[in-house]
């Protein structure tokens, strides 16, 4: 049996097949069902997991939201790059990690948690008990991602809330990557409500964790809202952050504009240059009309297309070895937030690591 065939008959029983999830169907639908998995660059799956989101809810619907506009709207060809990734690549969709989705985790974090709820210890120890069983499953995608990596296959996540990018790092941190981290938020918190994972702090784990990622190797794009704790964290490890707004003689202005997003993008060339990659965006890194749904909704950020030129200043000679697009959310009709992502990801998979 060829090592990739016993690899996904390995993997299966970790997924609900993709003709079985919300979507009925792979991501990229017919077009990327051509592609088998042994001859497959990229391996798709989703983690449907919305467990300790503390505001909206919605992000479970990313990989419906994304299957969906991928299978039914969205051409294969990516016209400004000149190029089907589906064909240049190779995609193949494993399905939906199989981890029961607790959709009224939502309102034990945070309504039984928050400090203004007068919630009894049982009811507390209860949701604390809930999450660490999810953690606990999750776990098993570090390992997940380590079995794609030893065959050579570059896993693409469909989040889900961020808590669950924590594992698919963990699985490539070995082999010393950057990690360029779009999103709104830090992450760096230590704990929040209690609970020490959560949507709010798989990056503290990233860098602190047992097997950490090197803060001069961590980059976060587009951020505008954290902690005074979490800027701490992020300056005694030494991280890179660009802030979406930053103080010039001019005054306020975006570090996205298109004067100042030319030190974003040299930043990353230089960074990426002939290294390991791994990517996790976050869509609440976007600014509010195009993330509509969003469980964490902030202003002053930044569009698609600003993302897609950082996404360009990636050197050529950098090596992707994998991916996550996260919080992706929906109301369970509009797939908006679904076509935005399914075009920032077409466009990631043109990178010229991923079709040598």
């Amino acid at each position: 049996m060829n090592s990739s065939d016993a690899l996904l008959r390995e993997l299966s029983p970790y997924f609900i097949p993709p003709e079985k999830t919300r979507a009925r169907q792979r991501f990229g639908g017919f077009d990327a069902a051509k592609t088998t998995f042994r001859d497959a660059k990229v391996i798709v799956y989703g983690v449907p997991f919305e467990g300790t989101q503390t505001y909206h809810a919605g992000s479970h619907l990313g990989p419906w939201a994304i299957r969906d506009v991928t299978g039914n709207q969205l051409e294969p060809f990516v016209i400004d790059q000149g190029i089907d990734p589906y064909a240049a690549v190779g995609v193949f969709d494993i399905g939906d990690f199989k981890l029961r989705v607790y959709r009224n985790d939502r309102k034990l974090i945070y309504d039984v948690m928050h400090p203004s709820v007068r919630a009894t210890k049982r009811q507390i120890e209860a949701a604390k008990a809930r999450v660490n069983r999810a953690v606990e499953k999750l776990g098993s995608l570090e390992r997940i991602t380590e079995m794609l990596r030893n065959e050579g296959k570059v896993p693409l996540m469909l989040g889900g809330e961020h808590l669950v990018s924590l594992w698919p790092i963990r699985g490539v941190s070995r082999e010393n990557p950057v990690v360029l981290h779009f999103d709104a938020h830090m992450d760096m918190k230590r704990q929040y409500l209690g609970v020490v994972y959560s949507h709010t702090t798989p990056m503290y784990h990233v860098i602190y964790g047992d097997k950490p990622v090197e803060g001069r190797d961590f980059v976060q794009i587009g951020i505008r809202q954290a902690s005074p704790d979490e800027i701490g964290n992020a300056k005694e490890k030494g991280v890179n952050v660009f802030y979406s707004l930053k103080h010039t003689w001019r005054g306020i202005e975006s570090q996205f504009s298109d004067e100042m997003i030319a030190d974003v993008k040299t930043f990353v060339r230089e960074i990426t240059h002939g290294r390991r990659v791994y990517v996790t965006f976050d869509m609440d890194v976007l600014d509010c009309p195009y993330v509509p749904f969003s469980g964490t909704p902030e202003p002053f950020g930044i569009t698609p297309l600003q993302a897609y030129k950082i996404f360009q200043s990636i050197d050529d000679g950098a090596e992707i070895i994998g991916m996550d697009f996260v919080e992706t959310s929906s109301d369970g009709k509009s797939t908006i937030e679904g076509a935005v992502a399914s075009h920032l990801i077409l466009r990631m998979l043109c990178h010229p690591s991923l079709r040598r």
